[in-house]
């Protein structure tokens, strides 16, 4: 079975963790709204932005087979959680899996505060790095 699969930080085409996608076929560029990109522990993570927020991640669409996703599970580990949401894509709404941050928003924030002192000046934390959009 083929599945649909949006990345937006090391599994995307340049990013570090991108040989884990043998096996993935490259779709193009999707947008996946509802959602913001923070920067976890150094890693990039999807999280549900306010409702009122206007905020998008970009990243990119694979057709993926089904054996691929428990490795890209393990490799994603406990921090992040796949779900099953619409992205962009092509003009047009479609559903795909996406790895986004475990927990609320609420629960990261003191975390992203502390990594975000100790990181400034580091240009995956500032806008326009890791697919970060703001619409």
């Amino acid at each position: 079975m083929i599945e649909l699969l949006f990345v937006y930080g090391s599994l995307r085409r340049r990013g570090s963790a991108h040989e884990l996608m043998k096996g993935a076929r490259f779709q193009g560029s999707a947008l996946l709204r509802g959602y913001t990109l923070a920067v976890l522990e150094g890693y990039p993570a999807a999280l549900p932005c306010r409702p009122e927020a206007d905020c998008a991640v970009e990243g990119e669409l694979y057709t993926v087979p089904y054996w691929l996703l428990p490795g890209l599970d393990r490799y994603e580990g406990p921090l992040y959680e796949r779900r099953l949401l619409p992205v962009e894509h092509g003009g047009r709404e479609i559903r795909a899996w996406v790895y986004v941050a475990r927990g609320s928003a609420a629960a990261w924030g003191p975390l992203l505060a502390r990594w975000r002192s100790r990181r400034r000046g580091d240009p995956k934390t500032k806008e326009g790095g890791w697919g970060y959009s703001r619409r």
